[in-house]
């Protein structure tokens, strides 16, 4: 019976005050972890497709798949704003992958020896983003 009268006030409550919506459960780290890896992982099966590797294109689908059936059933009680601040972060993270790949297109050409060009490669990738990103294809935290 209390169940119902709880049901009712918070039907009236949402009826009542439109702006007034049910609480939303902050994110636990295998959420945010999904929320970002989503786009991470998006973007590369697009890039895998170009290629045509198709082991790894399985492998990032399935990673992807695991991903989505966990955060999916989830996505209605979790805060929108830090779901989009890790998609946001996701997003910078490829463009800033996308920046990398371009220097080292350009140490090698800019560069006549393979100890230079090596030296500007190393220079090109934030090793912070490969680590995010890389453990997106492995999905272990996905329970």
């Amino acid at each position: 019976m209390n169940v119902t009268r709880s049901r009712i006030s918070a039907i009236i409550a949402l009826v009542t005050f439109p702006g007034i919506a049910p609480a939303q459960e902050p994110l636990s780290e295998a959420d945010l972890r999904s929320a970002y890896c989503v786009p991470v992982l998006q973007w590369e099966i697009a890039q895998v497709q170009r290629g045509g590797d198709r082991e790894v294109l399985e492998k990032l689908s399935s990673a992807l798949t695991r991903v989505q059936a966990y955060l999916r059933p989830r996505m209605s009680q979790l805060d929108p704003t830090a779901l989009a601040q890790a998609q946001n972060r996701a997003r910078d993270d490829v463009q800033g992958l996308q920046t990398g790949l371009q220097c080292t297109v350009n140490c090698a050409s800019k560069n006549p020896t393979e100890t230079a060009a090596a030296a500007c490669t190393k220079s090109c990738m934030d090793t912070a983003i490969l680590a995010r990103m890389g453990a997106c294809e492995v999905a272990s935290w996905v329970p």
